[in-house]
């Protein structure tokens, strides 16, 4: 006391007192205040602080211990009030601490509950700053480096299957941290999975996929993580590309329900497009229904005014064969066949009609022709009582053969991507045999029964018309 220093005991009372007002009060942590109040405060003493004492191990585990977990709980974790000493420490160490997410305002409207699919969760946050990597890429491991790695997987292994799966998320993101690998991503993402975050373990999933595309670990985690969201078209395309790298039975019982819910989309997504095609079928079939109607009013019209008879479409004079004064008696109604109207639009077929005004007699060469004997045969039946068609003596219409139907069997995976499939046949034709081959474009969500025709592909025969060939979907 006499040569001017404070004596032991009050030297620590005071050091005490000191860094109690330097300590940051709540909400302060964050700025810096407290740091340069205890730089301060440290300045001021008159003697350095003791040495710092060895750790005993129990210690040591415990710090360990608290690390993993702010590290797994990112800042939210740190900013919980009993971490307050430790932000000091950090704060005092120079770091720079993240700033806690906002909480949620208490007085804004709750959001409505999401109705969820049994065994499925509601979606997780991906937090983006768990690592997927080493900061920096180095080179060689140091011999430090491997035993702190391997030592890190095979904790992370024994927390995993202590059911401890937070832990384990830890202990991979430490062997990541020094080397990164699909496998221990595809792990990691299998411990994220256990934890019901099946976006974070998609996210693993990807980064392992980019670095070994053929990752059926990989693969299957991130079909199962899929299946846990309700995604049930990914979770089938993942599951059946990772089992057919490499199977497990565990894998398989997931695959048989997803497979089984994707399988009922598909059907009821094919049933509504379905129900689309017929909808827009019956009205452009009623559209062209009214405006044949109203085509046949204005002819009766014409005709009850004294106009000249003449084929609907603009064919003056009528059709070679007919009697003069307009359309026979039930050619109106044929004329409404949305068939004969679109072969009576076809740019080839309206040619035909015009040459057979100048020459009747071409009829007979023109029999061969499949589409123009379509025609002949859908009209014959009001032929019969008119003398033939221009000249052309009564004859059979041709007959159509009837279809040649093939089943086609792919895969439920084929159906749910879709694929294209070529095919080559032979059919017999006017000349001999002929070689043709046909392109087969299996869309995305086809289900089985579904069919795909060729129309007149089949053999050429004298006086018929070639049969069509019809593909018809079957799974295998």
């Amino acid at each position: 006391a006499d040569g001017g220093c404070v004596p032991g005991k009050e030297r620590a009372d005071r050091d005490r007192q000191e860094r109690s007002r330097a300590r940051r009060r709540p909400g302060e942590w964050a700025s810096g205040q407290g740091r340069r109040a205890r730089q301060e405060s440290y300045g001021a003493r008159c003697a350095p602080p003791p040495a710092m004492a060895a750790f005993s191990a129990e210690q040591l585990a415990a710090a360990r211990a608290v690390v993993d977990a702010v590290r797994a709980g990112g800042a939210d974790a740190l900013a919980a009030p009993e971490l307050a000493f430790f932000r000091d420490f950090l704060d005092e160490c120079g770091a720079t601490l993240p700033a806690p997410k906002p909480k949620a305002d208490a007085d804004a409207p709750a959001a409505e509950p999401v109705e969820l699919e049994e065994g499925c969760v509601a979606p997780d946050a991906v937090d983006d700053s768990v690592p997927l990597g080493p900061a920096s890429a180095g080179g060689e491991l140091s011999e430090a480096q491997q035993d702190a790695m391997i030592a890190a997987k095979g904790a992370a292994s024994e927390l995993a299957a202590a059911g401890d799966h937070a832990g384990a998320v830890a202990k991979y993101t430490e062997a990541i941290c020094v080397m990164t690998s699909a496998l221990t991503l595809a792990k990691r993402a299998e411990a994220y999975l256990r934890m019901e975050m099946p976006n974070m373990a998609i996210r693993d999933c990807d980064a392992a996929l980019k670095l070994n595309p053929d990752s059926a670990k990989a693969l299957k985690v991130r079909g199962k993580a899929h299946r846990l969201l309700g995604a049930w078209e990914a979770a089938a395309r993942d599951l059946g590309q990772g089992q057919s790298i490499d199977f497990d039975e565990d894998s398989a019982e997931v695959q048989k329900l997803v497979e089984a819910k994707w399988h009922a989309i598909r059907e009821a997504r094919a049933k509504k497009e379905a129900e689309e095609r017929d909808a827009k079928r019956a009205a452009a079939l009623k559209e062209q229904q009214e405006r044949l109607k109203r085509q046949q009013e204005e002819k009766e019209a014409q005709q009850a005014a004294g106009g000249g008879g003449g084929f609907p479409g603009g064919f003056p004079g009528g059709m070679p064969g007919m009697p003069p004064g307009g359309m026979p008696p039930g050619l109106d109604k044929i004329m409404q066949d949305p068939e004969v109207m679109a072969m009576m639009q076809d740019p080839e077929m309206m040619q035909k009609l015009m040459q057979l005004q100048s020459n009747p007699a071409a009829a007979m060469s023109m029999m061969g022709d499949p589409k123009f004997a379509k025609l002949a045969a859908k009209i014959a039946p009001m032929m019969g009582g008119m003398g033939g068609m221009g000249g052309m003596p009564r004859q059979r219409a041709p007959q159509k053969q009837p279809p040649i139907t093939q089943k086609l069997k792919f895969t439920l995976e084929e159906l749910s991507t879709g694929l294209t499939k070529k095919l080559r046949i032979t059919r017999r034709g006017k000349n001999g045999p002929e070689n043709k081959e046909i392109t087969i474009v299996v869309k995305p969500g086809w289900k089985k029964g579904t069919k795909i025709t060729f129309e007149n592909y089949g053999d050429e025969k004298p006086g018929t018309i070639p049969a069509d060939i019809v593909f018809e979907i079957d799974e295998k």
